[in-house]
């Protein structure tokens, strides 16, 4: 069940990439895994739901490898490795930032997607909760409203314009920078 659902995901991100959202049916994703209107409805209440899982699956991993960074490493190191998990560079990555874009020209993607960062956001904000010192821990939803953010930016911008700079460089710069406006990477390489 898990693997049609995937699947479907799957399809209709490259059917969006290919053709448009709009363009593209349920009937044209079903068409795609040889499935039928009825099981992409068991899996998916509408044709926007069929991205969250693509969608969701980067922002989760991001969480994740943060979750699982060093306990004693600098904040600012660890969010550094964690993106670099989700958007190295990759042979998906195009693929992706593709989507994306597609994302962020469609008013209902675009929606979906501000909602499950915020979703995320709440995640991101009980990590950094827990890597932050006490003294600061009251900053650690602010930060993740502005990790997240920040990181839609980056991705939007490099969708928008794609063949400039690296992703990751921007993503690395964006992510020093808010860094240090919050206090995570003080000299020695520790939160402050």
């Amino acid at each position: 069940m898990a693997r049609t659902r995937a699947e479907l995901a799957e399809a209709a991100a490259r059917m969006f990439r290919e053709r448009g959202y709009e363009a593209t049916t349920v009937e044209d994703i079903c068409a795609g895994v040889e499935v039928s209107q009825r099981t992409f409805f068991r899996y998916f209440t509408s044709k926007e739901d069929v991205l969250d899982e693509v969608l969701e699956s980067h922002l989760d991993q991001f969480v994740r490898a943060l979750a699982g960074r060093p306990a004693g490493e600098a904040v600012l190191d660890s969010l550094l490795a964690a993106a670099h998990v989700g958007y190295d560079e990759s042979a998906a990555e195009p693929d992706f930032l593709e989507l994306f874009a597609v994302v962020h020209r469609t008013p209902v993607l675009r929606a979906r997607w501000l909602d499950r960062s915020h979703d995320v956001q709440a995640r991101l904000g009980d990590v950094l909760a827990g890597r932050l010192p006490e003294h600061r821990r009251h900053l650690a939803r602010l930060a993740a409203g502005a990790v997240v953010g920040t990181l839609t930016v980056v991705i939007e911008s490099w969708a928008e314009a794609p063949g400039g700079r690296p992703l990751r460089r921007q993503v690395d710069e964006a992510l020093e920078e808010l860094a240090a406006g919050f206090g995570l990477a003080a000299p020695g390489g520790t939160a402050s």
